[in-house]
């Protein structure tokens, strides 16, 4: 008897180790990602059609926005955030953008946009509406890039200027 007991234990506990490995863990503790969603090269140029009453960049291949010292990036329904037009980006919820920029549809942003670019560049010297480009900021993010690079105002933070055709200068809404 007690040897059957023991031979039941060993192919029970044979069977639940077996069981056992078959078991997958995983764990994601949501981490935001700051990996770049675009590679950006040179500061876009940024125009404020005054019906939007945010800055929307133009001449780029996606959706990209400047409101309250913060730039907004829509890439494949993602939504990204940094204080710099080049990164760090870190994935957002899409109840954290601005109302300003949620209460359009993508699509009427492209038509405001579209239409206060071809006005740019048809005609910079006569353009009267708020737009600015970022100074140029040498950005690659390390491998252990955890958001350390500084605060506003720091080289190359981008602050559009009240509209006058100063382009690149760096200077900002005061």
């Amino acid at each position: 008897m007690r040897i059957a007991f023991i031979c039941c234990a060993i192919l029970l506990g044979g069977v639940s180790s077996s069981l056992a490995s078959n078991v997958g863990v995983s764990v994601n503790i949501g981490v935001p990602s700051v990996s770049p969603p675009v590679v950006i090269d040179r500061p876009p140029l940024f125009l404020m059609p005054p019906k939007l009453g945010f800055y929307v960049a133009a001449g780029v291949g996606y959706d990209m926005f400047y409101l309250g010292n913060r730039y907004y990036l829509n890439k494949g329904n993602i939504w990204y955030s940094s204080p710099y037009y080049n990164g760090p980006w870190v994935n957002v919820r899409y109840n954290s953008i601005p109302h300003q920029i949620r209460r359009y549809p993508l699509n009427r942003i492209h038509q405001f946009r579209d239409n206060h670019y071809r006005q740019y560049v048809s005609g910079k010297d006569r353009y009267r509406h708020k737009h600015f480009q970022p100074a140029y900021r040498d950005y690659r993010p390390a491998r252990d890039d955890r958001g350390r690079h500084g605060g506003p105002g720091a080289p190359g933070h981008g602050r559009p200027d009240r509209g006058g055709g100063q382009r690149g200068h760096g200077g900002g809404p005061r």
